[in-house]
């Protein structure tokens, strides 16, 4: 209790806690506590599940992560590829709001995408690479597309619930005229 009271960071106290916090109840450790160093529940939930990740004193690691700032001419260059009419089909129904970090939200209209995406990031990188620009990683395209949702389905302009027959009975009757 001396130690964890003076440990000088929380990942140490959460490691010292870790060694005995299975053997108390959270009251019988926090009145424990109450000479050294207040110990809040917490913390002792956190050692617990610590203790049962790790294992009793293995030390706490922090979860490392990586922030990349994008090019957002590189961002832009995509976005314009893509908002080519041959990708996309506006639908007559349907809004989606996306919300930006700095809490503005965009009203946009529901689209259908008519290719997957990895055929548009291949005629992206073919269209760089033939004009000679440095696009963004494939995975990078990918997240792109992520945030930048579309259904995939098929839509059938100018039809209102109506459906084709088959082609072989399409093609039998024009045999029949």
């Amino acid at each position: 209790m001396s130690a964890f009271s003076k440990a000088t960071t929380r990942k140490l106290r959460i490691q010292i806690l870790n060694i005995y916090a299975y053997e108390y109840p959270n009251k019988t450790l926090q009145r424990m506590h109450e000479p050294y160093a207040r110990v809040s529940q917490w913390q002792v939930k956190r050692a617990r599940a610590h203790t049962r990740k790790s294992g009793t004193g293995s030390s706490v690691t922090k979860k490392v992560h990586h922030r990349i700032s994008l090019d957002m001419t590189k961002v832009d260059h995509f976005v314009d590829f893509l908002n080519r009419p041959y990708f996309h089909q506006d639908v007559a129904y349907g809004m989606r709001n996306i919300r930006l970090d700095n809490g503005e939200t965009i009203s946009m209209p529901t689209i259908v995408r008519r290719v997957t995406r990895s055929t548009m990031i291949m005629q992206y990188l073919q269209h760089c690479e033939s004009i000679g620009y440095e696009p963004l990683s494939k995975r990078t395209l990918y997240r792109v597309l992520e945030v930048r949702e579309a259904s995939q389905r098929k839509s059938l302009p100018g039809l209102d619930n109506a459906t084709l027959p088959p082609k072989d009975l399409q093609h039998s009757k024009l045999c029949e005229r």
